[in-house]
């Protein structure tokens, strides 16, 4: 009999499982250079965005120089450029990427009995055994994946499932997809990305907010710059954003990026926005706005925006709110603990996690938040301005500038529908969590004519996406393209590009000509000279002097005239007379002091 009412529960707890979206994401928290995102829905690249969401199936590549952060809470992978790297799976239990191109760093501060890292690259797949940090350097024109353990241990398999452990200090080079190793050694050297990291890794170490917030909440490294940390009586740590707009308030400046499995997800313009949007509530202490972290648990939920949704007195539509000459929708964030409820599917155990709260129930459809009706905290926006594209800011303002008879009656109601819904077509085509296909137990065989059909993809992606970049310039920003581009040129242009090609090769003859007749002529001008000095010491009346009289001709030629004696002494044409030294003065007779 227990073991029949156990059977149901056990398959009750799974089905619970596939339902509820990952309970931990990754994001960008930093983003230096050019660097492009594209989900599992189609192939749109747009610029990666900081505080933009990463989960299943996303893909990022970076350009020459660009270095881009993920962070996950517990874990931070790095990306120096160019690179190109895929989300394969990202869960509550599993961590799987695939590396096509570049440099890449992934540490692990935190790996839970059961969890599982692997980096997939053409050549081969890591497998971490424990925590560490591990560096992974593809290089596709030699065919090579470069391995470096700097912390940690991990084993890496081969197309054939041949296995292979790698500790820590040590570095390898493969080549080819069956484990073939071209060279093994220690690490000796860090080169500029590997003291990057260091200092992006001293980042997290030195956190003043870990002891506050749990580790596991991706984006806390990034309070300590921007806010201070208070005890508040009732709410215990709270957190003070430094800003200075006027009419600030929580989800008010960012915008509304639509994200599966959750919807409408918000992503702040603040680089320290993305805590204090998924995690946590928010309360106003006096005339300041605090983020409350809540409790502390090691593995927080994560939550697309923890804000309410109000429409008018009936409460029947989502863009019931009037903004201008059309349709618009009204949010407020939740104050400490009240309940959050999901938009989608969820099950009760994952509600619960998501409400750490003692206090925290849900609430009936009359019942009234903390900041739902107070309009300074309310945020308004139109229907035009969720989920913009690339190159248009949203505006959303605050609910004080909404006539009051707008506020009296309001409802909480669901979020807006999605413009062009598509429903679940995209989560039908990749799969429930249960039907793709599960790693294969002890031996892992890496993807590699898929990761490779998925370079070939995103090269031809990037290439479309900056041709459209190139076309939507105006013409006097668009870039001239080079002489070893292939264009259509017109026969007359052709023609003049020819002649001043002929002309250029003329004036070049030309002028070897010229160096060459100077170049004779200071030939023979110092022939001339050197025979002149050769004729001056031949004469008799230069040999028969003593050498300390004879003529020098080099050094007259660099004497003054004046300093040349007069051509009576130069010239005399009887034998030199010897000189007398006047040993008083220690000068030759005749010569005057």
């Amino acid at each position: 009999m227990l073991l029949c009412l156990a059977m149901p529960l056990g398959v009750w707890a799974q089905q619970a499982e596939q339902i509820d979206p990952p309970a931990r994401v990754a994001y960008i928290s930093v983003s230096e250079g050019s660097a492009q995102i594209t989900g599992g829905d189609g192939p749109t690249w747009a610029p990666a965005v900081v505080n933009t969401p990463i989960t299943t199936g996303v893909r990022l590549t970076t350009q020459i120089g660009a270095r881009t952060e993920l962070h996950t809470g517990w874990s931070a992978f790095r990306l120096a450029g160019p690179s190109a790297l895929e989300v394969t799976e990202l869960d509550d239990t599993s961590t799987r990427l695939a590396l096509t191109d570049g440099s890449f760093s992934a540490r692990l501060r935190d790996l839970q009995s059961g969890e599982r890292f692997e980096v997939n690259t053409p050549n081969v797949a890591l497998v971490a055994n424990q925590p560490g940090e591990y560096r992974f350097d593809v290089n596709p024109a030699n065919d090579t994946t470069r391995v470096s353990v700097h912390d940690g241990s991990a084993t890496v398999y081969g197309d054939a499932g041949q296995a292979m452990s790698v500790r820590a200090g040590e570095q390898l080079v493969f080549v080819g997809r069956s484990l073939s190793v071209a060279s093994k050694g220690a690490i000796t050297y860090r080169d500029d990305f590997d003291q990057w990291v260091a200092s992006r890794n001293a980042l997290d170490d030195r956190s003043v907010s870990a002891r506050y917030v749990s580790a596991g909440t991706p984006g806390y490294q990034q309070l300590d710059a921007y806010g201070d940390w208070a005890q508040e009586t009732e709410y215990g740590a709270v957190w003070y954003p430094r800003v200075t707009v006027a009419d600030w308030a929580p989800y008010r400046y960012g915008h509304w990026a639509w994200v599966d499995p959750w919807g409408w997800t918000w992503v702040d313009d603040a680089p320290w926005g993305f805590a204090p949007s998924h995690y946590g509530r928010w309360a106003q202490i006096g005339p300041r706005w605090a983020w409350v972290p809540g409790p502390m648990v090691r593995r927080p939920v994560y939550a697309p925006a923890v804000v309410g949704f109000i429409g008018g007195s009936s409460g029947d539509v989502s863009w019931s709110i009037s903004v201008g000459s059309g349709p618009g929708a009204a949010w407020f964030p939740l104050a400490p603990g009240e309940y959050w409820e999901p938009s989608y599917r969820s099950s009760t155990r994952y509600r619960r996690a998501l409400n750490p709260w003692a206090n925290a129930r849900p609430r009936s459809p009359a019942d009234v938040f903390h900041f739902q009706r107070r309009p300074h905290a309310v945020t308004i926006g139109s229907r035009d301005q969720f989920g913009v594209g690339e190159g248009r800011r949203p505006r959303f303002t605050s609910g004080t500038r909404v006539p009051s008879a707008e506020w009296s009656g309001n409802r909480l109601i669901p979020p807006p529908p999605r413009p062009g819904n598509r429903g679940d077509r995209n989560e039908r085509e990749r799969g429930s969590p249960a039907q793709r296909p599960p790693f294969a137990g002890s031996s892992v065989v890496p993807q590699h004519d898929q990761i490779r059909r998925e370079r070939e993809r995103q090269q031809d992606r990037t290439q479309a996406w900056q041709e459209e970049r190139q076309r939507q310039r105006p013409p006097h920003q668009q870039e001239r393209p080079r002489l070893d581009q292939p264009r259509a040129v017109q026969p007359q242009r052709e023609h003049q590009q020819q002649q001043m090609l002929d002309r250029q090769r003329e004036m070049r003859g030309q002028q070897q000509q010229i160096d060459q007749r100077r170049s004779m002529q200071r030939e023979q001008q110092f022939q001339r000279q050197r025979e002149l000095r050769q004729d001056v010491t031949r004469t008799p009346q230069n040999q028969q002097r003593p050498p300390q009289m004879q003529q020098r001709p080099q050094r007259e030629q660099q004497r003054p005239p004046q300093m040349r004696p007069p051509p009576s002494q130069r010239d005399s044409g009887g034998p030199p007379r010897a000189p007398r030294e006047d040993r008083g003065a220690g000068r030759f007779q005749g010569e005057e002091p």
